[in-house]
């Protein structure tokens, strides 16, 4: 009762105390009017941490084993690799440039991870990974690359680029049909600004054996390197390819960062303001030249895209002085939730659907979204609209109707990605930034006085368990025959059943 009295003191206090701030006009801010909430110790983090009854949280890396991870991939023999961005969100130019792969290890099988090997480095913008054949593709815009060590080094001495393009135009100096049919003439080629919040990522592995991403926002005219084929046109479409023979081809667009399917095939998205779409279709079904389609990607959630969150951690001092000055029209900008400056989505991403067996009954299939502005993880339920509709929808759990499934005090704590661990855990990557907001949309009165770059030393990944968890044995995949990986096609954690296929 005393601690619960004193964190609302504590949070009233606040209020007081940054109230005053709301009416400084721009020209006015000094470092004084931005106080700095401080970064919590790797020991602490979970401690800062509210998670639903029966579930609890885990550390399972921290820095310096893991900078910035935005992305994750586990390959056969329980290797992670790790997409570290350690560029956001305005040092894409600095070279060599700073992203890079790592290599976790969990060497002594308690679950938590003890050992690093720098996989790659020099790579731009980083945003997606995903294990195939001893390597891994990575998108790295403008390229897919795929990176393999052949040597047993553990870096990667195999570099190759896959596709090009993406978030470009067509070269002026060409004009060509896309596959899409569509002529693109010289005059409509100019190089587009790379937005780094709508970069290529989302790699994930459909029923059909392919490798389906996003392309996200930027889109362009993506030139296949590896195989004989067109560019793509991929302005609001997305792509699959096959990873034997680097066929692709375009999918129904629409999302940002994030991509999954359940256990049924079914293909989810988000989108900063939208939390959860599916996809009804593929534009392979778009054949009739005589009938317009309805839009394939559909929102799905009951309470919106937009939709309310319940977040723990303290409203910034700068979050609020911006959406002030949006709101007086002191500055320009979309006014979000009512002029509100939080308690709503507005940075969804990493969407993942639970799969991994190990959380009771009622849980597979649940979509878990991040919302790193708020220092949160919100939990959905995807049902059929109806017995007889093959349409769906998303709604809160009965007892999750005013909090989330897991939220932080910790207003540095940045959930971005998720994954389905071969422990049947639900891994949470947390990038772990002081600031995390796109660039483009903070005032320069304002963000001269922040650090864009601060926390870029720093970056957890946690695991969700259920309470009455205990760690199995891993059964690592690599060496085992192909008729026997059968088996494993009907286990009960998805990580085992995608690894198998």
């Amino acid at each position: 009762m005393c601690a619960m009295f004193n964190g609302k003191m504590k949070f009233w206090l606040s209020i007081l105390l940054l109230s005053p701030l709301l009416g400084v006009a721009a020209e006015e801010l000094t470092d004084k009017d931005l106080p700095r909430y401080p970064a919590v110790p790797c020991d602490q983090a979970v401690g800062s941490m509210k998670i639903k009854n029966g579930f609890k949280v885990e550390l399972v890396a921290c820095e310096p084993l893991t900078t910035d991870p935005i992305a994750v991939s586990i390959d056969e023999n329980g290797k992670m690799y790790v997409v570290e961005m350690n560029d956001y969100s305005e040092l894409r130019d600095v070279t060599p440039h700073l992203g890079k792969i790592s290599v976790l290890e969990d060497t002594d099988g308690d679950g938590k991870y003890d050992k690093r090997t720098l996989f790659a480095g020099d790579l731009a913008w980083p945003t997606g990974v995903i294990c195939y054949d001893g390597g891994v593709f990575v998108a790295a815009s403008p390229d897919i690359l795929y990176l393999k060590d052949t040597k047993g080094t553990g870096k990667a001495d195999v570099r190759k680029v896959i596709y090009s393009g993406f978030g470009r135009q067509v070269p002026a100096e060409k004009q060509f049909r896309t596959s899409a049919g569509k002529i693109i003439p010289p005059e409509a080629s100019p190089e587009k600004k790379l937005n780094v919040q709508a970069l290529v990522n989302g790699f994930n592995w459909g029923l059909d054996n392919r490798i389906h991403g996003l392309a996200a926002g930027n889109g362009g005219f993506v030139a296949n390197l590896a195989y004989p084929q067109p560019p793509l046109d991929l302005d609001h479409r997305n792509y699959s390819f096959n990873p034997h023979t680097y066929e692709w081809r375009a999918e129904a667009g629409g999302g940002q960062y994030g991509l999954s399917f359940d256990s049924r095939g079914r293909k989810f998205t988000c989108s900063n303001a939208d939390h959860i779409d599916t996809f009804m279709y593929e534009l392979r079904y778009d054949r009739n030249p005589l009938y317009s389609m309805p839009a394939s990607m559909v929102s799905i959630p009951v309470d919106g895209g937009a939709a309310e969150v319940f977040r723990l951690s303290p409203e910034e001092p700068w979050r609020q002085i911006r959406t002030k000055w949006r709101v007086s029209g002191k500055h320009p900008g979309m006014i979000e939730g009512g002029g509100k400056a939080s308690g709503y989505f507005t940075s969804a991403c990493g969407i993942t659907m639970y799969q991994g067996g190990a959380f009771p009954e009622g849980f597979e299939d649940n979509a878990f979204i991040a919302e790193p502005s708020g220092n949160l993880v919100s939990r959905k339920v995807v049902s059929n609209v109806a017995p007889d509709k093959v349409a769906l929808k998303a709604e809160r759990a009965p007892d999750e109707k005013t909090n989330e499934f897991l939220a932080s005090t910790d207003t540095w704590s940045r959930p971005v990605f998720f994954a389905n661990a071969p422990d049947g855990s639900l891994y949470v990557v947390d990038m772990y930034r002081e600031i995390i907001e796109h660039p483009w949309s903070l005032p320069e009165e304002l963000k001269k006085h922040l650090d864009l770059n601060s926390g870029n030393d720093r970056g957890r990944i946690y695991r969700i368990i259920p309470d009455n968890f205990k760690q199995p044995q891993f059964h690592p995949l690599g060496k085992v025959k192909s008729a026997d990986l059968v088996a494993y096609l009907d286990n009960a954690n998805g990580w085992y059943r995608d690894t198998a296929a």
